[in-house]
């Protein structure tokens, strides 16, 4: 017994000496859009009264050692110091290194004179007001976030925190089937367990924050890229895998515990891999809720650079959830009269993407494709007997959709002019059996009904900045056109 407490009290300690050791941030500069190094650039790691500084080697490489750990401010500035980059509360610890990617916009140069301003915040020149970022530090030690990135949005500007009768994501007040989601570049159906189909609400987030590296919340103004957005659009950025050894990270959520693994591979490649499984359900029994909720997850990312002037990113997520009644409950009325009429079922979300890009000393254009399935089912039986003479509902869905997109981007000083296009296969299907009483007697509904149907978008803008960089133009435009119904054939009818 005291070996074991020895034992425990050990690993306890555990994350408290590694958060004492000292620290290593590694990375690389970039510019923007063609993702060239940016050699010569000035580094600096500032946390209280301690800084660090360095230059960018002809690569743009940089690495510091002997970092002290905690929250720091990250510095970039061009060599002549016009222009500079803040990375806030960037997290050091002694566990893993800090690994990063910098991308810093490209001086615009005039008459052998540099003039460039730093922004506080990082805005776009298709929304300059209505986006917000947040970074993997912040949504950490959000009140009430509990590692989850639904949650943590929830507390931005115009995002309406969660009602009393849902856990639908509602931005600017519209609906949550009206948002867009995306993850490096690949879009997502949902981003929740438990989510209503044709909606994006759930109660626990089906994404592992440890991937996370940032988030970008559009309120308005959505590029011109994005499809069948109305109310505001998600963009997450995940981070690269540690390139020195395996790793491996638990974490003990509200509701989950999960497990994240980092694995290096040969080349300037690297491997993710997370999954988690729930414990809320035994909550729900020590409160004898009639409902006993139970999901798992799992996310992948594989990415890999293709010479100096191109990637690759490989990206799953999967998402697994069952509900089913408490009948071993304490018998209360409420708890029989709940348990009596709630069906049974379980849902899934599973999505695989790939995204493709290639740099060029004017841009860069980029091809994704996706697939994505959600699936719906749920069952009732008479007393919860699960025979099927006791049927009363039997109910089935799916939901596919298969996804490729393809643009090109040329950022020439103070212009820029985007070009694409977009294709979508979409097929639903319902099947569904069930017995509906009434004051004349008990009627039979009966629904098989399968759907398909193709869309496909257009999308261009332009964009330039004044040489003073105090005044940006944009203009967008984009066509969609659907072979849903004849009125959606003809994008300009």
């Amino acid at each position: 017994m005291k070996a074991i407490f020895r034992a425990f009290f050990i690993l306890t300690l555990l994350p408290f000496a590694a958060s004492a050791q000292n620290t290593v941030l590694r990375g690389q500069v970039v510019f923007e859009g063609s993702f060239e190094p940016a050699s010569g650039y000035r580094i600096a790691v500032v946390q209280g009264d301690f800084r660090a500084e360095q230059s960018a080697t002809r690569e743009g490489t940089f690495s510091f050692g002997n970092l002290p750990s905690g929250l720091c401010n990250i510095r970039v500035s061009s060599p002549d110091g016009n222009s500079f980059k803040v990375l806030h509360e960037q997290m050091l610890n002694g566990v893993k290194p800090l690994e990063l990617i910098i991308e810093v916009e490209r001086p615009r140069t005039e008459l052998n004179e540099v003039s460039v301003s730093a922004q506080a915040f990082k805005t776009t020149e298709e929304t300059p007001l209505s986006i917000k970022n947040i970074n993997w530090s912040e949504m950490q030690r959000m009140p009430g976030a509990t590692l989850d990135i639904s949650k943590a949005i929830q507390s931005f500007p115009g995002v309406l925190p969660k009602s009393s009768f849902g856990y639908n994501i509602s931005i600017r007040g519209g609906a949550s089937s009206e948002n867009a989601y995306r993850m490096d570049g690949i879009d997502l159906p949902t981003i929740n367990h438990f989510s209503i189909q044709g909606a994006s609400g759930g109660a626990v987030s089906l994404l592992n924050m440890d991937f996370i590296q940032g988030a970008a919340l559009y309120s308005g103004a959505f590029p011109s890229s994005m499809s069948n957005v109305l109310s505001g659009a998600l963009e997450l950025d995940l981070r690269q895998a540690r390139s020195d050894r395996p790793g491996v990270r638990m974490t003990l959520g509200a509701t989950d515990v999960g497990a994240t693994l980092e694995i290096p591979l040969k080349g300037r490649s690297g491997l993710m891999v997370s999954a988690r499984n729930s414990f809320s359900q035994h909550y729900f029994k020590l409160f004898n809720i009639p409902v006993l909720p139970t999901y798992q997850d799992a996310q992948f990312k594989y990415y890999t650079r293709i010479g100096d002037h191109a990637d690759l990113t490989v990206l799953g997520v999967g998402g697994w959830d069952s509900y089913r009644v408490y009948k071993e409950g304490r018998g209360s009325d409420a708890l029989l009269y709940n348990v009596g009429y709630i069906p049974e079922g379980q849902q899934s979300t599973e999505v695989l993407g790939v995204r493709y890009r290639r740099f060029y000393s004017n841009g860069v254009q980029s091809l994704v494709v996706s697939h994505d399935r959600i699936t719906n089912d749920a069952d009732k039986f008479v007393g919860n007997t699960n025979d099927e003479a006791d049927r009363q509902l039997r109910y089935r869905s799916y939901e596919d959709r298969t996804r490729m997109r393809f643009d090109r981007v040329w950022d020439i000083e103070n212009r820029k002019f985007t070009l694409g296009g977009s294709l979508e296969a979409v097929l639903l299907g319902v099947n569904m059996w069930a017995l509906k009483g009434s004051l004349a007697g008990v009627d039979t509904n009966d629904l098989q009904s399968t759907l398909g149907y193709t869309q496909a978008g257009l999308f261009t803008s332009y964009a330039q900045t004044s040489q003073n960089g105090r005044g940006t133009l944009n203009l967008g435009l984009r066509m969609d056109a659907s072979n849903f119904n004849l009125s959606m054939v003809n994008p300009l009818a």
